[in-house]
């Protein structure tokens, strides 16, 4: 890692010590913040889709600044409770998946038809 990484913004991190706290950070929390570090203006709450894929897969959601600034838990727990509805809906189409292979019989549910079924009708407003 270069000594320096890119300033985007006023907010942007630039060192690797500051980088490696905040990876710490989002590992222990299970949340990635931007604070206006890529485009200012421009916030997002971000984090992982465990069962998607055997590769991790994430989910980021911009938020104009004005709405994000004293709302970062509030965003980040309705984030983490549809991440939560979504890994669980990948999990059992997985099991239910695996066991008709099991059985012989035909495939009867991918993670298509899992993330269809996931109830992602809850909007941050």
């Amino acid at each position: 890692m270069p000594s320096r990484l890119a300033r985007l913004t006023a907010n942007t991190i630039t060192t690797p010590v500051a980088l490696r706290k905040e990876l710490e950070r989002v590992r222990a929390d299970g949340v990635a913040y931007d604070r206006e570090e890529q485009t200012e203006g421009i916030c997002a709450v971000a984090a992982v889709l465990k069962g998607v894929t055997e590769q991790m897969v994430a989910v980021s959601v911009p938020v104009p600044a004005q709405r994000f600034y004293r709302r970062e838990s509030e965003l980040a727990q309705a984030l983490l409770a549809w991440v939560q509805k979504v890994d669980a809906c990948f999990e059992s189409a997985t099991r239910e998946r695996n066991r008709a292979a099991s059985s012989g019989g035909a495939e009867q549910a991918g993670p298509h038809g899992a993330w269809a079924a996931a109830d992602v009708s809850g909007r941050l407003r």
